[in-house]
């Protein structure tokens, strides 16, 4: 066997990276693709579409109201009616439980080209008769800011001031 050392000066010439690459599973790509067709839906304003991917018992907590969930037509509502956005998913993880699917990622959301916003989510996805459809979701606004979050309720005019 034979080994070969570098010498100092090559080790002094080369600086130390380390580079990660995520690696996509399978999971993730098909869970992004649900992500990303559930968004463009709403982009859209298919309801039908939109109610295709959601579970008969949807519904979405916050960390604003965590007691207090928006049901499926309620989010559904809200989400048709909420001002358009352009959407971002990354750091997507998914955790496999046999029929239930738990992902998780940062999402961002923009308006007029700009980043207007990003929501760590939590989406549960379960398989109902071969479909993955999402049961529950849950959302909180990333890095400590007040961002709202599409399927939530609009804030109120009085609310804004307890932001």
């Amino acid at each position: 066997m034979c080994w070969v050392l570098p010498s100092a000066a090559q080790e002094a010439a080369a600086p130390t990276r380390k580079i990660v690459v995520p690696t996509v599973t399978r999971n993730v790509m098909v869970f992004g693709g649900l992500e990303n067709s559930l968004a463009e839906a709403i982009g859209r304003r298919d309801a039908e579409a939109v109610g295709k991917l959601l579970g008969d018992r949807f519904e979405m907590r916050t960390d604003s109201q965590p007691g207090t969930p928006v049901p499926r037509d309620a989010w559904l509502q809200h989400a048709m009616e909420g001002a358009a956005f352009n959407s971002k998913v990354d750091q997507m993880a998914v955790h496999e439980y046999g029929d239930m699917m738990v992902v998780s990622f940062l999402w961002h959301l923009g308006r007029d080209g700009r980043n207007a916003a990003e929501v760590f989510v939590v989406d549960t996805w379960k398989s109902v008769d071969g479909n993955w459809k999402l049961d529950v979701r849950y959302a909180s606004a990333a890095h400590g800011t007040a961002a709202p979050i599409p399927g939530d309720e609009p804030v109120k005019t009085q609310d804004k001031k307890k932001l």
